[in-house]
């Protein structure tokens, strides 16, 4: 009787861990409010008028992550008067609103963020917003044997690749590429965000295996603010303008 037992718990236990696999490589839209936009905001920061960050560029400045381009472009398609991003609107429930609005219109929807695999759901989000879509787009793609440039891949396409490759391969291969741009990229910079973008990568690619095993809070899943500088991973800002990959 007693081995009969062990073998009812073996199985079960088998069939809960598949069930957890099975349902932590699923799509999550909650995970937009709940951890990507969280996450993204802390690596994006604040306030910031840096002239080495190309987003900034003709001294326009950046807050929490959206440049001031970005947010023009916003105002314009909801037929409102443009504004100068600034400090004072830091903690503001208006500023909030306008934000998050940005972030799921502009870079969660258009960069698959409510159909890919939770994790790296987030692993690509958060590129799209610091290097753009289509460079996060296509990032993804190469990782996936895909291809890189327009026409792109549907998302039935995208997801077959992901369920073959696995959703942790493809958020490891995702993060070594990520690490290699980015070190192609630094002497834009003069070498001054490295540090950080590296920093940054780690961290998120930490998370998002976190959020692949169902995690949903805790400090393996919610990010802590580096200490390092990170601007925007763009040649021009108006890498960041695309709305759809």
């Amino acid at each position: 009787m007693g081995e009969y037992r062990k073998i009812i718990a073996a199985v079960l236990l088998l069939i809960g861990m598949l069930l957890v696999g099975m349902s932590a490589a699923a799509a999550d839209p909650g995970n937009f409010p709940r951890l990507a936009l969280t996450n993204v905001l802390v690596a994006e920061g604040g306030y910031t008028t840096d002239p080495r960050d190309p987003g900034n560029r003709g001294g326009n400045a950046t807050l929490n992550g959206v440049i001031q381009s970005v947010y023009d472009a916003d105002r314009d398609a909801r037929g409102l008067p443009r504004r100068k991003l600034t400090r004072a609107m830091l903690g503001t429930a208006e500023w909030a609103d306008e934000r998050d609005g940005i972030y799921r219109k502009r870079y969660w929807d258009p960069c698959g963020g409510p159909i890919l695999p939770r994790g790296v759901d987030f692993e690509v989000f958060s590129m799209c917003v610091n290097a753009g879509i289509s460079r996060g787009w296509s990032m993804l793609m190469k990782v996936l044997g895909l291809p890189t440039a327009r026409p792109w891949a549907s998302h039935a396409e995208v997801l077959a690749a992901i369920t073959t490759t696995g959703p942790r391969a493809t958020i490891r291969l995702y993060g070594a590429e990520r690490r290699r741009f980015y070190t192609a990229i630094a002497p834009r910079t003069g070498g001054v965000y490295l540090r950080g973008w590296l920093d940054r990568e780690a961290r998120e690619r930490l998370a998002a295996l976190a959020m692949v095993s169902g995690l949903v809070q805790g400090s393996g899943v919610e990010m802590q603010r580096s200490n390092f500088p990170v601007g925007k991973a763009v040649e021009d800002a108006d890498e960041l303008l695309e709305l759809t990959p």
